[in-house]
């Protein structure tokens, strides 16, 4: 798996026929991070990334990955930092590579929801949210050079959210850094600790359900999405 080149896991309930877009618009959870703090590079390449601040936050029981909660969202992206390792500078891109980064990585339309694409999803947890998990969180962004192609996909809420790296214009590479109320894995990557990656080891989050254990990934070849988290 090209897990280094694209591990993709996005809010995406937008279909292949979405517009072009001028810029992306920073909507969803990473529309609630700090800009790209401290500027302590030049963003001109990937050797001197600007560092990107990403705040996790727990957010409500009523609206866990809406406005002022994200960390169930950040979670599976420092999942697939941590335990695949993809990459944590990204550069951003605009425009048509957007669009085709959610197409290759199969985020859009979402599988979650299509009878033609069965994937197992986790079960609801009412003391975590009223809704289903019925669209994806994309890592690397489909915002980024790295996105696309390589997809690793997890069931998530709002379908209607869309994940880019907010604060960064075109060309720029950035570097995330997670802070916040951290999830498991998110916890795990600032302390730099990978026993949390062996199958055996229990991630669950307040959300109830480890996310590893529900991450998928497009196969072009056999046109079909194969599991690619815990076993």
């Amino acid at each position: 798996m090209q897990l280094t080149a694209a591990v993709a896991l996005v809010f995406c309930a937008l279909g292949l026929a979405t517009p072009i877009l001028d810029e992306p618009k920073d909507v969803g959870p990473l529309s609630n991070i700090s800009p790209l703090f401290p500027r302590a590079g030049t963003g001109d390449d990937k050797t001197d990334p600007i560092k990107a601040k990403v705040t996790v936050t727990k957010g409500s029981k009523k609206n866990p990955t809406g406005t002022g909660g994200n960390q169930l969202t950040f979670d599976v992206d420092c999942w697939a930092i941590l335990c695949k390792d993809a990459p944590k500078v990204l550069q951003r891109v605009v425009k048509k590579r957007v669009n085709l980064n959610r197409r290759d990585s199969r985020a859009c339309p979402s599988p979650y929801t299509r009878k033609k694409d069965p994937i197992t999803a986790p079960a609801r947890n009412n003391n975590w949210a009223q809704s289903d998990f019925n669209s994806a969180e994309e890592y690397p962004f489909a915002s980024s050079l790295q996105g696309g192609t390589g997809a690793n996909k997890i069931l998530q809420f709002d379908p209607d959210s869309t994940s880019t790296a907010a604060g960064a214009s075109k060309g720029t590479w950035f570097e995330l850094e997670f802070t916040g109320d951290l999830g498991p894995y998110c916890d795990a990557l600032a302390r730099g600790d990978k026993s949390v990656c062996d199958d055996k080891y229990d991630a669950t989050g307040p959300w109830g359900f480890d996310v590893a254990k529900f991450v998928s990934q497009w196969n072009a070849a056999t046109k079909q999405y194969d599991f690619a988290g815990k076993k």
